[in-house]
């Protein structure tokens, strides 16, 4: 069953997140080797799945996160509704920057920018 499953999932992917407030939705954009499957969380919650997705992916994400969507797919927790046109503006891997926090002082020390290939430093 995965592999039929798998097959399903291509950059594009639509996928429908059931939660106690009403059914949330994500697009997947881009396969990390390193952080895995990268999805666009959509805006708003809803009571019945949307007949329509385009008009909901051309929406701004909420925020982006790595996610094991394969294994997710796989186990039924999230399923693939639709299969829908990236926004050009999200077809580039974003960029990701994190710090390294002081434990003595909570502050961040050196920022770190990240592109889906390499990382490098950029400090304070």
């Amino acid at each position: 069953m995965e592999h039929k499953t798998n097959k399903r999932l291509q950059p594009g992917a639509v996928v429908e997140i059931p939660t106690p407030k009403g059914l949330a939705y994500a697009q997947y954009t881009h396969e990390s080797p390193l952080m895995g499957s990268l999805l666009r969380i959509l805006p708003g919650l809803h009571a019945t799945r949307p007949t329509r997705f385009s008009d909901l992916v051309g929406e701004p994400e909420r925020f982006v996160v790595f996610f094991p969507l394969r294994a997710a797919v796989a186990h039924g927790t999230v399923q693939v509704v639709s299969q829908e046109q990236i926004p050009e503006r999200c077809q580039a891997f974003p960029l990701f920057r994190t710090g390294h926090r002081d434990r003595a002082t909570g502050r961040i020390e050196n920022w770190w920018l990240w592109d889906g290939q390499r990382e490098w430093r950029v400090g304070k």
